[in-house]
């Protein structure tokens, strides 16, 4: 054994001695007892059974009294090397042994630093209790208390202490305002309810929530704002937040200001994006109106905050909600700052461009009225603004454009086609409000393109002034400025027309100068002599003087318009001057045709009573009788029958009054037809009689009129189709039922050879469900065949043979040949059918 080991352990046996007895005498100090390269070596296991976590090891160095705050090659102590290593126990021991919490290493870093980097309350506790210093730089000037704002709160709080919480620690300001500042509202909480004063304040004059509010706050610095005012704070100093506490307080639900208006209005009015946010995230209801009916979105956009204005239509806003005007937002943002920006993003959003407020103001009017450039109107066009809406007086943009002298507005519109005969509620349009500037602002205003322009019943400008009586020196300045004369509304009236039916003569020969042609026809044939009917017999007898019977483009004659336009007064004169019953216009109707389809019982009497044909046909073949079915006129066909009418006469298509009466449905005609001796069994051209209509329209009150007059069930169309092969084709089940019923074969065949059976299959389940029944299911053709094995014959699938075996089918009844339905199956391959047979 050496000297050394020896001395050592007389030491330590010394020392032990010393513990066991309670001794609290100093101990010796190992570099008095120790050489040097000796004491180095403890110092070094020291730091390593710090740094391993060798609790007994420490323990009996400490015993030895080591110097605690010795350092390695980086300037750590053992302290640092227990905390970086998260040893508790090892780090309390050291400062229960008077280690220096705030011993720093090469880099400045103290045990602290280590304790926050590894985010370990509990080891931050132990050493801020034992005096560590929260505040010290490191180097690089990051603190332990700056390093802990960036990691969960409950490292903050364990930093903290009556000492500190309210003192400046970061760049001489205290933690709430930079918590507050920075919108960290879970260290702020921690701050706060370890005891932080909400009303502290830093070297500025300035509170925490004023540092919250500093700037254009966000929603977290907001959040930070809420609760230093739920924990105390008094209000911020600047004024603009004066609303601030009642909006926080209750998240801007209930409580209201001037004008109604909410915490929402208020923060879009002053445009407090945070606040916005902040609010629209705890409930508060977007759509709330103030006073005025304003919704904070309209507020916004008056006041030109875009950003707010999306924030709140991405939270429920509603685009296109009026104030208590009418006004959406989108006519808020044409007179607000940065308009055609709001425009565009509220139309891009779907703002509904023509939306009109109370007073029917569309914002293309409100363009018009604010004096705004061209390019907002356009811009709302190009998102389906219409040119022509009208407002609550019936004005048009562009009548207002117009009238409000707005030169580039008014081009823009009538480039936009807007409509330049859009009437006002005054009667007024943008036509006749420049007519009414005289003949030279006309020439000025109505260049080769405007002066055709027509409106929605092909009226021209030219129309218009006729019809109004405009003075006759306008109307020969629109004449040269190369109006057509001749030109035809919808209706085919020329501008002559309008002259004659307003009795605007001194206007009509102005026209008649410039080429206008008294004789041309509108589009009921008649010319503007014509219209002359309307001023009485004597007038018309003036115009026509000898050629009474002279017939117009169609080949009308002036009776027959008198007779279509119901104009008894004016037939009667006609008929005493001589005017034709008979004469026939190019489609062979005569004016008793005409009479019939106006349904003028009186002017067909007139006409009868003057020789009228009753049995004339047209070029169709149609009589008189026929029209009265085709037009319902059931008085009139009365008439014509009393006056000899035959009503089984056919059309060129060979129908009869009775085909007509049945297929249309009318069987009160049918009865009055039947009754006068209608034959019934007359064939058109298809070999089909009335019966074949009344199955092909399902007309079953007519079946059953024909049948019960004796119409036979036997009879065959040109294609050898029976009556149940037309129901069957339309799908009228019922009537096929009834005719079934009444006798008619099931197993007919026609022309192709297919039967009303093969019909019934063919179209499908939801037909057969509804006209399928047991009897029928039973019934056999010649060869022995049911419907069931007609099915399987006719290939139809599995849903069919389902549906007739519900309905009774019998799987087993064999045909002439002994084949049951399910052999048949099996026969043609189809293996699927057959096992639903067996």
């Amino acid at each position: 054994m050496t000297k050394r080991t020896f001395t050592v352990i007389l030491l330590l046996a010394a020392s032990a001695s010393c513990w066991a007895f309670g001794s609290r005498e100093k101990k010796a100090s190992t570099d008095e007892i120790l050489p040097p390269s000796e004491s180095r070596n403890r110092q070094a296991n020291l730091l390593a059974m710090a740094e391993s976590g060798d609790i007994k090891g420490v323990e009996k160095l400490l015993k030895v009294d080591v110097n605690l705050d010795k350092t390695d090659g980086e300037g750590r102590t053992a302290l640092h090397a227990a905390v970086e290593n998260r040893y508790e126990q090892i780090a309390a021991i050291l400062l229960a042994s008077g280690a220096d919490p705030n011993a720093q290493d090469d880099s400045g870093r103290r045990p602290l630093h280590a304790a926050v980097k590894n985010n370990d309350p509990s080891m931050a506790r132990v050493l801020v209790k034992a005096g560590a210093d929260i505040s010290l730089t490191d180097d690089s000037g990051t603190s332990p208390v700056s390093k802990a704002l960036d990691l969960p709160a409950g490292l903050l709080a364990a930093l903290l202490t009556p000492g500190n919480i309210n003192t400046a620690v970061i760049n001489d300001e205290p933690l709430l305002h930079i918590t507050a500042r920075n919108g960290q509202k879970d260290h702020l909480t921690t701050l706060l309810e370890a005891g932080a004063n909400p009303s502290i304040l830093n070297n500025a004059g300035q509170r925490p929530i004023d540092a919250a509010l500093e700037s254009q706050p966000d929603v977290k610095q907001i959040e930070c704002a809420a609760l230093l005012l739920q924990k105390g704070s008094e209000n911020p100093l600047d004024t603009q937040w004066d609303y601030i506490e009642a909006a926080l307080k209750d998240n801007g639900n209930t409580h209201r200001f001037n004008y109604g208006a909410t915490a929402l209005h208020m923060a879009a009015e002053r445009g407090h994006e945070g606040v916005v946010e902040y609010l629209l995230e705890k409930g508060a209801d977007p759509l709330e109106k103030d006073n005025p009916g304003n919704t904070p979105l309209h507020v916004a956009v008056r006041k030109g905050y875009q950003s707010i204005a999306g924030m709140l239509l991405k939270n429920g806003a509603e685009i296109n909600i009026p104030d208590y005007n009418g006004n959406t937002p989108l006519h808020e943002s044409l007179t607000a700052a940065g308009q055609s920006r709001l425009t565009a993003m509220l139309l891009e959003k779907g703002a509904d461009p023509n939306m009109k407020n109370s007073a029917g103001l569309s914002p293309l009017h409100i363009c018009v009225l604010m004096g705004a450039d061209v390019s907002a109107a356009q811009l709302l066009v190009d998102y389906g603004a219409q040119s022509d809406s009208r407002d609550r007086n019936g004005n048009t943009p562009l009548f207002l454009a117009v009238d409000t002298g707005e030169k580039e507005l008014t081009d823009f519109f009538t480039a936009q086609n807007a409509n330049i005969f859009a009437r006002n509620k005054q009667g007024e349009t943008p036509v006749e409000r420049i007519l009414s500037y005289g003949a030279e602002v006309t020439r000025i205003f109505f260049d080769s393109e405007k002066i055709r322009r027509t409106d929605n019943e092909g009226r021209s400008s030219l129309h218009i002034a006729a019809g109004n009586g405009t003075d006759t020196d306008t109307i020969q300045a629109l004449l040269e400025s190369s109006a057509p004369v001749n030109m035809r509304d919808a209706f085919g009236n020329t501008p002559l027309h309008y002259a004659v039916s307003g009795s605007h003569f001194p206007q009509a020969a102005v026209l008649l100068a410039n080429g206008a042609d008294a004789y041309m026809e509108n589009n009921n044939g008649e010319s503007p002599l014509i219209l002359a009917f309307r001023e009485g017999g004597e007038s018309v007898l003036m115009l026509l003087q000898e050629n009474i019977d002279t017939p117009d483009a169609s080949g009308r004659s002036p009776l027959f318009l008198a007779a279509s336009w119901n104009y008894p007064d004016i037939v009667s004169v006609l008929l005493q001057n001589s005017a034709s019953p008979g004469t026939k216009n190019y489609e062979g109707e005569t004016p008793l045709h005409a009479a019939v389809q106006a349904g003028n019982r009186e002017i067909a009497e007139m006409l009868l009573n003057a020789g009228a044909s009753v049995n004339t046909a047209d070029n169709n073949g149609l009589t008189a009788l026929h029209n009265s079915v085709l037009w319902e006129k059931e008085s009139l066909a009365e008439l014509l029958i009393a006056a000899g009418a035959d009503c089984s006469k056919r059309d060129n298509r060979g129908r009869t009054p009775l085909h007509l009466a049945v297929e249309g449905g009318n069987n009160e005609l049918t009865v009055l037809f039947l009754n006068a001796g209608a034959d019934i069994d007359t064939s058109d051209i298809n070999g089909r009689t009335a019966l074949f209509a009344a199955a092909d329209s399902g007309n079953r009150e007519a079946i059953d009129l024909l049948l019960k007059a004796g119409a036979s069930l036997d009879t065959r169309d040109s294609k050898g189709r029976t009556l149940l092969h037309t129901a069957l084709a339309a799908g009228e089940g019922e009537i096929a039922s009834v005719l079934l019923e009444s006798g008619s074969d099931f197993f007919a065949l026609d022309a192709a050879g297919q039967t009303p059976a093969d019909i019934a299959i063919a179209r499908g389940t939801r037909f057969l469900e509804s006209f399928v029944t047991a009897p029928i299911t039973r019934r056999q053709d010649n060869r022995g065949n049911t419907l069931l094995h007609i099915a399987v014959m006719n290939g139809a699938g599995q849903d069919v043979i389902k549906l007739l075996l519900n309905k009774g089918a019998d799987p087993y009844r064999r045909n002439a040949q002994g084949e049951t339905p399910g052999a048949l199956a099996g026969k043609a391959g189809r293996e699927e059918i057959a096992s639903l047979l067996m």
